[in-house]
């Protein structure tokens, strides 16, 4: 069982979530090269996982959304049924630049408080924003570290997940500028970087299950 599980707090009192809603975001930097194929590959095996489990929870209503950053940030798709993601092609995720993580992040977390609102654990749901990354913030113009960590912690106490996942990397330093705690951050570095790209995914996966 992985340790990459959901706040005990993100569950109603029967042990099972009203709705889960996750927003993925996704390094598109040119470093991401190395690993494109896997990630890209890996990426659509988490779609279908995630609409698998949605086929066996159908009275928990799972929603994700998907944006990748580099020298901009992308929303591929808004917060939508599980069972209606589709496979992202080449064309759609394309390596574009630098890495502007703390846009990436700041726009995910825009994006999930004005269609959930920040009380929506309280309510009964799971909301989690989880980082895939093999580079370090180098490029954000509209979001900062300290307003990262500002939102990140008030949302934390209010029963939010968030992860970050470096492949090939340690993130551990970068992510504790935006407030994430160390049993936040997961790094895979080190070996083979596509076999880091593809055990990061699998700790996703893990997740996504763990929180039913």
């Amino acid at each position: 069982m992985s340790d990459f599980i959901p706040s005990d707090r993100a569950v109603e009192t029967d042990g099972k979530p009203k709705a889960i809603h996750h927003h993925l975001v996704l390094d598109a930097s040119g470093s991401m090269e190395t690993c494109y194929r896997a990630t890209l590959e890996a990426l659509n095996e988490q779609y279908v996982h995630l609409g698998q489990l949605a086929k066996e929870h159908p009275a928990i209503p799972v929603e994700v959304a998907l944006n990748s950053f580099a020298n901009d940030v992308v929303l591929h798709h808004d917060l939508i049924p599980a069972a209606e993601l589709k496979p992202l092609t080449a064309q759609d995720y394309q390596l574009r630049g630098m890495t502007a993580l703390w846009d990436g992040m700041g726009d995910a977390i825009d994006l999930m408080v004005a269609k959930l609102g920040e009380d929506v654990v309280e309510r009964g749901g799971v909301a989690c924003v989880m980082i895939l990354t093999d580079g370090y913030e180098n490029a954000s113009v509209r979001h900062t570290s300290s307003g990262i960590r500002e939102r990140v912690e008030r949302l934390r106490e209010r029963g939010w997940d968030f992860r970050i996942i470096g492949a090939g990397i340690n993130p551990m330093e970068m992510a504790k500028e935006a407030g994430l705690n160390s049993d936040e951050i997961v790094a895979f570095e080190g070996g083979d970087v596509e076999e880091n790209m593809r055990e990061s995914w699998g700790y996703m996966g893990d997740y996504f299950s763990n929180c039913y």
